[in-house]
């Protein structure tokens, strides 16, 4: 079977890839947040960031599927995964980035 359809081990080692990825959010994520602003507004803004990415997909995902009809679902999944990565290392910077700024901060203060 693989050397007939190779393209079915890689896609079955994206799909993979991407659900570790994903899964991240329901399990470091609490945690990231919770630890970052603390036991009252932790739990608030990850509730906030479950539900605005809820209705990013629900708004966005009509217009995505209009918009890649005319490519080849492995290119879209691709670039899909590409963007997938590029913004997870966005969000990793932009925290550590934040975190250090916050801990220079704290610091300083003392």
């Amino acid at each position: 079977m693989k050397k007939e359809r190779p393209i079915l081990i890689y896609f079955s080692f994206l799909m993979l890839t991407f659900q570790i990825a994903y899964s991240q959010f329901s399990f470091s994520m609490p945690l990231q947040v919770n630890k970052v602003f603390g036991n009252v507004y932790g739990p608030k803004y990850y509730g906030f960031l479950g539900s605005f990415n809820a209705v990013i997909v629900i708004i966005l995902t009509p217009l995505i599927t209009s918009l890649t009809k005319k490519f080849r679902i492995i290119s879209v999944i691709a670039c899909g995964g590409l963007l997938y990565a590029v913004s997870l290392a966005v969000c990793g910077a932009l925290i550590m980035f934040l975190l250090n700024g916050m801990y220079e901060k704290l610091m300083n203060n003392k």
